[in-house]
């Protein structure tokens, strides 16, 4: 019975010196808004919806030998909260294995949201960013939001 439970610490032991899987993030979209902006000169309102180019952002998940997935949450920041933040992925990368979900877009909010997942590692996975509700009367200002990608 000792033989059993000592093989069974050991493997034990072996799993928690497994390392854990690794994101990296590359790129990020800045916008100006000034009157050029306006849909039908002054007077007139912002577009409804802006968006970045596709792969604006790219992600690489590095490390793993099984199945992951991402989440994505938006940080601290100057933000107003009639605006909201979408994100989705644009392309499969390149590397073995799978990837799954986040080709629509997903609101990016303060607590984590699954974006996609995944198996085995990947890089130079697109994403693109979207902005809904935007409106003339949002004052002027510099609105910054950072975002966090993490991988499981």
């Amino acid at each position: 019975m000792k033989a059993i439970l000592r093989q069974a610490a050991t493997l034990a032991a072996l799993a928690g010196m497994a390392s854990a899987a690794d994101i990296t993030s590359a790129g990020d979209w800045v916008e100006m808004l000034n009157a050029s902006n306006l849909t039908a000169g002054a007077g007139s309102d912002l577009p409804a919806c802006m968006q970045s180019i596709s792969g604006v952002t790219t992600l690489s998940i590095s490390n793993v030998a099984g199945p992951w997935r991402v989440t994505v949450r938006s940080g601290t920041g100057t933000w107003d909260s009639h605006v909201t933040l979408y994100v989705k992925r644009t392309s499969a990368g390149i590397g073995s294995g799978t990837i799954t979900g986040g080709d629509t877009y997903t609101a990016v909010s303060s607590t984590d949201t699954d974006f996609f997942s995944g198996s085995s590692n990947r890089s130079t996975i697109s994403v693109q960013y979207k902005l809904m509700g935007l409106a003339h009367h949002l004052p002027p200002a510099t609105y910054l939001s950072t975002l966090s990608f993490t991988v499981q």
